[in-house]
């Protein structure tokens, strides 16, 4: 598999994680419509993203590294934090704390390595 596919797989994999976090959020009135709305938002950008970094956009994928970190640092607010050392108090919450580790947390990491691996390489 090509850099430029699999940057852009973790980019649909992440879209769908988060997807399926805002749903279990919304479905059990965990947050208020207006970050429901918000999140679906942001799947939209990454899946923008991630369809141009699957056409090779170098900008894209620079893109993508860009929100790996704007992702992270997005889950440091305090509701995340909260919700996270709230992890096994009910299902709902434990199911949207695993997506908000993958989405926010796992696949970012992985684009930002992979992507700073490739460009290292480049430049040897």
């Amino acid at each position: 598999m090509n850099r430029s596919r699999f940057l852009s797989t973790l980019l649909f994999i992440d879209a769908i994680v988060i997807v399926t976090g805002g749903y279990i959020l919304r479905t059990y009135g965990l947050v208020p419509l207006t970050l429901t709305i918000a999140t679906y938002a942001s799947v939209v950008v990454i899946v923008l993203v991630g369809y141009f970094v699957l056409n090779g956009n170098n900008k894209a994928e620079l893109t993508g590294f860009i929100l790996g970190f704007v992702a992270i640092a997005i889950s440091t607010n305090p509701a995340h934090i909260a919700a996270l050392s709230r992890f096994g108090s009910t299902v709902p919450l434990s199911e949207a704390d695993i997506t908000m580790v993958l989405g926010f947390y796992i696949l970012p990491i992985i684009y930002i390595l992979t992507y700073s691996l490739q460009l290292k390489r480049q430049k040897f």
